[in-house]
């Protein structure tokens, strides 16, 4: 496990609570440089292209590349999963 649901606890990489809110914020921030325009659309390209924008603090290297384990469907669940977890 990578991901921890509690609000504070870090694994490996950052906490999943709030995700959704947080996913938001870096959207809107001055660092993100890349395409997404929504949280929905930033946690695809999390799971897809981890690489793109990586959580202050954590490796670049470390998030694996989920398009070569999950199909279109499972990616689709998993970021309407993660869209529940509001702040």
């Amino acid at each position: 496990m990578c991901h921890s649901l509690a609000r504070y606890e870090v694994i490996v990489g950052p906490s999943l609570w709030g995700v959704a809110t947080r996913a938001g914020r870096v959207v809107r921030s001055q660092n993100y440089r890349s395409g997404a325009t929504s949280a929905e659309q930033y946690l695809r390209e999390a799971i897809t292209k981890p690489s793109v924008y990586v959580s202050p603090g954590f490796a670049h290297t470390v998030m694996p590349d989920w398009l070569t384990v999950l199909d279109e469907q499972q990616i689709q669940d998993l970021v309407a999963y993660l869209m529940t977890l509001q702040e």
